[in-house]
């Protein structure tokens, strides 16, 4: 981290007395807790140019972020933030109520409030992914199989019909003083379906019942097949990105013994919903 990073964060809490380094989640930039006489505050830098933009120009009536106390833009800017040192505890993981208003807050947003943010994500599930995650996942011919055809079903959902994280697993949220949620990392901010957000944000490999609570929490006009489905996106981007990263190997062994009967459960579960009912993205969503 550059001294001047420091000097700055001293202007807001005081002679620094401590450093220290942040776990950072999967995100290329390194986040550092800085504690001085007067707080503390979190520095996360290099910023990736969509969540400095983020920061500095996004609000979203209804959704908590943390605060943006400075900036610095030297070899790369860094990212002066606030401190929120309570996690989301897990109680609240799966179907929170505030969580899923904090979601719904975000996809209603309009496009145009994203309008700052230079080349928005937006989620894809290509060949070069797909064969990359299935090999990784090193699942049998069935499962395989399996994976082909909701890669076919996630099309609709990784379309621009809305304002998405893509980034809301369980460990990227905060609570504030108030018990409020609190969303980081904003790398990702960009376009997508809403089941994309919700199924990322169930832990693990989530059942069909607990997407229909999730459903039910943020309010309905998503279907709940729809966030698994989404999340079956998501583990295989996880898989594909996992290379030699012994925190992301240890992730995904520890979901390998239940994913082939978790595979089968979407399949089946996909199955029996899509008959009757419209694909998604077929139905305009609430704004």
């Amino acid at each position: 981290m550059p001294d001047e990073v420091i000097d700055l964060a001293a202007r807001h809490v005081g002679p620094v007395g401590s450093v220290t380094r942040l776990g950072g989640g999967l995100s290329a930039a390194s986040v550092v807790l800085l504690v001085g006489a007067r707080g503390a505050l979190v520095a996360k830098g290099p910023a990736h140019p969509r969540e400095q933009a983020f920061y500095e120009h996004v609000r979203v009536p209804g959704l908590r972020v943390p605060g943006l106390l400075d900036t610095w833009a030297g070899h790369g800017c860094w990212l002066l933030l606030e401190h929120l040192p309570d996690p989301l505890p897990r109680s609240r993981w799966c179907a929170d109520p505030q969580v899923a208003a904090s979601l719904r807050a975000l996809h209603d947003s309009p496009r145009s409030a994203i309008d700052p943010v230079p080349m928005p994500f937006q989620p894809r599930w290509d060949d070069e992914l797909h064969d990359a995650g299935v090999e990784a996942l090193d699942l049998s011919a069935g499962g395989r199989g399996i994976l082909d055809r909701l890669r076919e079903l996630s099309a609709p959902l990784l379309e621009d019909h809305a304002v998405i994280s893509a980034d809301t697993n369980a460990l990227n949220w905060r609570v504030d003083h108030a018990g409020r949620p609190v969303l980081l990392d904003w790398e990702r901010i960009g376009l997508g379906h809403p089941a994309v957000d919700l199924g990322i944000s169930l832990p693990g490999l989530p059942s069909p019942a607990e997407a229909e609570q999730m459903v039910a929490a943020y309010g309905g006009d998503v279907d709940p097949s729809d966030l698994l489905v989404a999340k079956a996106w998501s583990l295989v981007e996880f898989a594909a990105q996992t290379g030699a990263d012994p925190g992301r190997r240890a992730r995904l062994d520890g979901l390998r013994p239940a994913l082939e009967d978790w595979l089968a459960t979407v399949s089946s579960t996909v199955a029996r919903r899509s008959h009757g009912r419209p694909r998604p993205g077929s139905q305009p969503l609430r704004r």
